[in-house]
């Protein structure tokens, strides 16, 4: 079989090994460069519009969700902690 010969035809073989998600994740990824190519023309939706990409795009949801999950234990640890120290001052 012969090498991809062009950039695309390199980019269609390496999209058709892609899993669905990684698809949708680089779909994502794509919606957000059309976004900054929109911005050279009209520079005052561009922030709006990154942060609506941003907010929707999966592997932004997962990253949201583990720092609030390090917060949720970050605070449990503090309270425990606080339980401990006072316990030994009575």
């Amino acid at each position: 079989m012969a090498e991809p010969s062009s950039s695309r035809d390199q980019l269609a073989a390496k999209i058709s090994s892609l899993s669905d998600l990684e698809v949708t994740e680089l779909l994502d990824y794509i919606k957000i460069m059309e976004t900054m190519r929109a911005q050279l023309s009209s520079p005052g939706l561009f922030e709006d519009e990154v942060a609506s990409l941003l907010v929707s795009a999966a592997g932004f949801r997962s990253v949201e969700i583990a720092a609030a999950q390090r917060a949720r234990r970050r605070a449990s640890s503090e309270s425990s902690a606080s339980t401990l120290s006072t316990t030994y001052l009575a």
